[in-house]
Order: structure tokens, then sequence, then C-alpha cells
């Protein structure tokens, strides 16, 4: 199968992770969160001509306005909801520059708990107790949704899910999902289907284990091979149908200590870096996602940050910008 060229549209929009790996305590999670923002935007600042990091009230707005003037618009994914301790952590963060945040990532926050099983058979080591949102975590989604910051929902536990979707109507992002270790999906298909009719997004992941669920027979691709790519298509194709083709994007994880897709079947190479991702995107459209679906991709997730801003309340965005942001370097982050 041919491989699909990257649609070369504007905007240009990069989203992803900032974080830098470390044995922090709790309290230095927090400011390492900030300082990983003041880091992007003092990065971008000393390449003017490349990029842009717009810390504003309207990301969707600027992301769109760099795009048209030939840059390429920055926007960090995280932090996760470690850096959350109360509330007033949420404003800290916003006004940092954050405007999405995960709620969990392994193992349970003081917000909500995460998935168990995700570690396999040493899950016991780190699964949780069972729940959903915790009154702070309910507290804080609360206050995402008045500043308009979106909520990703990757690695939360269904119950999770369930209490988010019933503490705002706003709509939200579950950015990689993918095989699980206890079935065959991350996310189950009625939470999918629900995400979809809310008008969020879900990003695919391209990660794989041996460890992981096999995917189910009656959902592989005909001359399907296992553990290529052609996984990663399969689940592509299982929630566009679910969900929706144009609320479905590339999520990836490609940066993360993870094995990937092994060379065969739509991907000659496998996926060993995003040169091979054409391949994965012709994969893709052969099995039935119009093409329109995947370059619309960066303008559906504008479309998304655009729905939970306007959701927001103005003088709570401007209440939060006003929240003193500590620009030290504890750790210091190298540009």
């Amino acid at each position: 199968m041919a491989p699909v060229p990257l649609h070369r549209q504007r905007p240009r929009f990069v989203a992803g992770s900032i974080r830098r790996r470390c044995g922090c305590r709790r309290t230095d999670v927090k400011r390492l969160a900030r300082v990983l923002f003041v880091a992007l935007a003092a990065c971008s600042a000393r390449q003017p001509t490349r990029q842009v990091e717009p810390v504003s009230l309207h990301f969707g707005v600027d992301a769109h306005a760099a795009g048209r003037a030939g840059f390429i618009a920055l926007r960090s994914r995280r932090p996760r909801a470690e850096a959350i301790e109360s509330a007033d952590d949420v404003d800290v963060l916003f006004a940092a520059g954050a405007r999405v945040i995960g709620l969990v990532h392994f193992v349970d926050t003081a917000l909500a708990d995460a998935e168990d099983g995700q570690f396999g058979p040493l899950a016991f080591l780190f699964d949780g107790k069972a729940g959903g949102l915790t009154p702070l975590g309910r507290k804080a989604v609360r206050r995402m949704e008045q500043l308009g910051m979106l909520i990703d929902l990757s690695h939360a536990s269904e119950r999770t899910i369930a209490d988010v979707f019933a503490t705002t109507s706003a709509p939200v992002l579950y950015s990689h999902a993918g095989s699980a270790f206890r079935r065959p999906r991350t996310l189950p298909d009625e939470l999918a289907r629900q995400i979809g009719q809310r008008g969020g997004v879900i990003g695919i992941g391209v990660y794989r284990s041996a460890l992981l669920h096999p995917l189910p027979e009656d959902a592989r691709l005909p001359d399907h091979r296992l553990t290529t790519c052609d996984d990663i298509v399969a689940h592509w194709v299982h929630y566009a149908r679910l969900a929706g083709a144009e609320n479905v994007v590339l999520g990836s994880d490609l940066n993360a200590p993870i094995t990937r897709s092994a060379p065969g079947g739509f991907c000659p190479d496998g996926l060993r870096h995003a040169g091979d991702l054409p391949y994965l995107f012709g994969g893709v459209v052969a099995s039935g996602v119009p093409p329109e679906a995947l370059n619309r991709a960066g303008d559906r997730f504008l479309q998304l940050m655009d729905e939970v801003e306007s959701r927001a309340d103005p003088a709570a965005r401007e209440q939060a910008l006003r929240t003193r942001v500590q620009r030290d370097d504890p750790f210091d982050v190298p540009m």
C-alpha cells in the first residue's frame, strides 16, 4: 500500500507532552510543571521566526493566526494532575500556560482513579483503590471547565470517565487509545461512543507489547498481520465507527520508551519514527477512513479547543491569569 503524504496545511500545529523525568517529590512536581512551561516559552522566544507559544486566553484563535503568519504553533498537552494538590493549583498551571491536563497516568492521583492493570503481571504493585473522581477531582474538573481547559481522560478508569461526564458537559480528549492488558482496548466501546457524541476527540496510540491483549479476531483486517501497524489501523477503524471518523486522530505516544510496531503489514519497515507514519495513514485510508478526516486532524483538535474555551467564564480566566507564577529554574531545565 502506497503511503499517504502528511497533509501540509495551515495552521501548522504541534501538541504533545513536555516533561522532564526525575525522581521528584510531589511538591517538586508542581514546581517542575511550571518550569517546563516557562522553558517552552523561552525556547520559542529565542527562535521567533520558527515557532510561537501563545500563552493567552484563546489558544485556538492564536494557533490559527500563527499558521497564517507562517509560524508553527506549539502547545504542550500536560502536566498531569500529579501537579495539583488543591483547586488553586489549576489556576497556577493555567497562568503558566497549561490548556490541557491529564487527570491520571499509571497510578491514582489526588484527583482521580487510574485504570487498574496497566502494568500487567506487576499490576498488584501499582493498582490503587477502585474509585472515580475524588472530591478534589470534582472541584478541579469544574475549575478546568470554568477556565476553558481541555481534560484528557487517557489512563483513567471507567468510573473516573463516567464521573467526569457527570461533572461537566464539555467535550473531552482521550489522547492515546489502543491495546490494553486486561481487555482488548484501553477505552471501552460505550465510553468511546459517548466521547464522540459529546463532541470529543480520541487519539490512537502507536505502542505495542507482548504482554498486551491480542487484537480480537473479529476486529482484524483482511490479511491482518499481528504485532505490525495493522493492529493500530484496526483500532483506528474500530474507534472511527464508534465515535465518528472526524473525531479520531493520531494520538501517537511515539516519544514514549515503548515497543513499536514490527515490520510488515501496511508498514513495511514498522513504525520506527514519524517518517513511517505515511504508511500507517495509507493503511487507515485503505481500510475505509475518509482521507478528509486525516487531513483535518489539526483543525479538528483546534476546533475542540475552541469549543472548550467558548464555555469558559471570562472573569474566571482573567482572574486565573493574574495568579503569580514563579519564574525560577530549580531544575536547570536545558533549552
